[in-house]
């Protein structure tokens, strides 16, 4: 289905990702049919995303407990177009990506920004059309394979003040395809500084001043935290099955009627006894 699209006619989701990077130039020229998309057919990552994208399903379906419907193409406003990877049963645009090992949701997040509510506003446009059973949503899973080492999802919120500039950044840029003229400008659009992921932000605790005392705690009590946890679990396994108290060298080992051992620091009575 993918393939029939013709994408000099529109604006899509990987578009908008290009726009909000400002490759401006060589995104109008393609539009405008003065050069060809890049051949795509033996760019490695691009191809293990093609043929993982069906796992990726497989792995959300599994995760949310919930059907997923693929290949959903969005009827076209004006301009912008979206062909998504999916959406569940319950209405939710999903967004598949396949990525290094090294990478991490965040870093995902931010770079496929733009694209992301490019499907958001796309598909809450469809939603106030009576001719579509669409409903407006406020968010799209991002479903992220990583190396071969893991899966990861998100949820994504819509970010209204964000379309806006998107849309003011697409409708410009489709101006220039329209006149035929040369966009001369970069204009970037970069994602937030602190993009929500599952509705929780990451904050930057390093002047509060609350934070600072028990963070210096916490880093100079890691090691003999780490040592104390070793330590106890070497001081279990020498117990003997049948033991239910050793004492000795300042701790007490005490096991519980469902086998459990206990650590703690003998009493100056237990040594004495």
């Amino acid at each position: 289905m993918i393939d029939k699209i013709d994408r000099t006619k529109g604006i899509g989701g990987s578009d908008a990702y290009q726009i909000a990077k400002g490759n401006w130039n060589e995104l109008w020229h393609i539009k405008t049919k003065r050069k060809e998309p890049d051949d795509l057919t033996w760019k490695l990552p691009v191809q293990i995303g093609i043929a993982t994208e069906k796992t990726n399903v497989a792995f959300l379906e599994h995760e949310i407990k919930e059907e997923i419907i693929t290949d959903i193409t969005l009827v076209q406003k004006e301009f912008v177009m979206s062909h998504l990877d999916g959406c569940t049963n319950n209405g939710v645009p999903i967004e598949c990506k396949h990525t290094n090992s090294r990478s991490n949701m965040e870093i995902v997040a931010k770079n496929y920004y733009a694209q992301l509510q490019h499907y958001l506003w796309h598909w809450n446009q469809n939603s106030i059309d009576k001719k579509h059973d669409w409903k407006k949503i406020d968010h799209i899973i991002l479903s992220v394979i990583f190396g071969n080492e893991r899966f990861e999802t998100t949820v994504i919120d819509s970010d209204v003040e964000y379309q806006k500039e998107l849309m003011i950044k697409e409708t410009a840029f489709w101006k220039y395809v329209e006149t035929d003229k040369e966009p001369m400008g970069l204009e970037v659009l970069d994602a937030p500084r602190d993009i929500k992921l599952d509705g929780m932000v990451k904050i930057d605790m390093g002047s509060n001043k609350a934070w600072s005392k028990p963070a210096e705690q916490f880093i100079n009590t890691y090691q003999s935290s780490k040592d104390h946890e070793l330590s106890k679990k070497e001081l279990k396994l020498i117990v003997p099955d049948d033991c239910r108290e050793a004492i000795g060298g300042g701790v007490t080992m005490k096991r519980n009627k469902l086998g459990r051992l206990t650590a703690t620091l003998t009493k100056a009575e237990e040594s004495n006894e």
